[in-house]
């Protein structure tokens, strides 16, 4: 088990730092993937309040529900953060440019979060026979998403007032 956990873990780890090379060269800027990375704890809170409602501990199927839901996390943190940048190579200010981000991406990120929320209550619940397996899973992704999407709406545009560039040149 504490192979697996490790295994887990590291392929966690590499999708993370995996994802945020790729970002990084797409963005040619170190800050805005970092804004990206802030929607993980947004993920953890929800996860680990989720597990411990449902009275279960850490075990393979959570860390793979883990796995589901950081992808989702940071894929609704890139939707935001690409926006905003779009925004900014065509000359608007940061506040213009993180709040039209927010209010045009807010429909997408929600319907994505809402419909595997959705789709997974009633695992996550145990009504399903024969769920108890992957009930674990199921209240790591709940939980997960339901926090980084609430959290990460406000969280990313404020990290990102902090942190993103005043402008950004446009690409040739």
């Amino acid at each position: 088990m504490r192979t697996t956990f490790a295994g887990l873990g590291l392929g966690i780890g590499l999708a993370v730092m995996v994802v945020f090379m790729i970002m990084a060269s797409q963005f040619k800027s170190l800050r805005l993937p970092l804004i990206m990375l802030f929607t993980i704890p947004c993920t953890l809170i929800g996860i680990v309040a989720a597990l411990l409602a449902g009275r279960l501990g850490f075990s393979i199927t959570a860390l793979m529900g883990v796995l589901m839901v950081v992808g989702i996390a940071m894929a609704n943190g890139i939707l935001l953060i690409d926006h905003a940048r779009h925004q900014l190579e065509l000359g608007r200010d940061k506040v213009t440019a993180i709040l039209d981000a927010a209010r045009t991406r807010f429909i997408p990120i929600a319907m994505t979060s809402l419909a595997t929320v959705i789709g997974l209550v009633p695992t996550a619940l145990g009504l399903d026979r024969g769920a108890e397996g992957n009930r674990p899973l199921a209240l790591a992704v709940v939980g997960g998403l339901a926090s980084s999407t609430l959290l990460s709406l406000f969280l990313v545009p404020v990290i990102f007032l902090w942190l993103a560039p005043k402008t950004i040149a446009m690409p040739d």
